[in-house]
C-alpha cells in the first residue's frame, strides 16, 4: 500500500468489524483501496480472492470485480 499505510489502517480499524459478510468485507477492501492510491481503480489493476470459514478460496472475475467497483 505504500504511502496510504497508515491512513488505510486506521480505516480498518474503525470500520472492520469480524462478524460482516463476505460482500460487505470486499467493499471495505475496495474502499480501503482507493484511499491509498489516487489512481483509477479499474478491474485490471484490482485482485480479489476471498477465503470462507472453511478455509475454501476463490478469486473473483474481472466481471465480479467490475461490478464491485461500480458499486463503490
Amino acid at each position: 500500500i505504500g504511502a496510504g499505510k497508515k491512513a488505510v489502517e486506521e480505516f480498518f480499524e474503525k470500520e472492520y468489524k469480524e462478524s460482516i459478510p463476505t460482500q460487505e468485507g470486499i467493499r471495505l477492501a475496495i474502499r480501503a483501496l482507493r484511499k491509498a492510491t489516487n489512481d483509477k481503480l479499474t478491474p485490471e489493476l484490482v485482485d480479489i480472492a476471498v477465503v470462507d470459514r472453511s478455509k475454501k478460496s476463490r478469486i473473483l472475475s474481472r466481471e465480479e470485480i467490475a461490478g464491485y467497483l461500480e458499486k463503490g
